[in-house]
């Protein structure tokens, strides 16, 4: 198991500008090198920041996540709340039952 890495702090000063004040945070990345996303607790819920492994996973991600995901079934996509083409990060929110990759 690899060691909890802390989310970067502009990362996390970003996420909250988008979700609110962050009361918790915690690494949820996979076991491979180039997944780094984290688990955020606030007052609206939970949500997750990912940070891609570069520009083009985040492009192709980001794409998916504007265009194909709004036309699946409810539930089964994460709903892309923000996207930083500068950090290459994304803040999601998960339907119960799924995860991020």
């Amino acid at each position: 198991m690899s060691v909890a890495q802390p989310i970067p702090p502009a990362l996390r000063e970003w996420a909250q500008s988008v979700v609110g004040p962050v009361d918790a945070v915690r690494d949820v990345s996979h076991e491979r090198p180039n997944s780094r996303v984290w688990e955020l607790t606030c007052d609206g819920g939970v949500s997750f920041a990912k940070l891609a492994p570069g520009p083009t996973f985040f492009g192709r991600e980001t794409c998916a996540l504007r265009e194909v995901a709004p036309g699946l079934e409810p539930v089964t996509a994460p709903l892309l709340l923000a996207a930083d083409p500068h950090q290459q990060a994304l803040i999601l929110l998960v339907p119960a039952g799924g995860g991020v990759t």
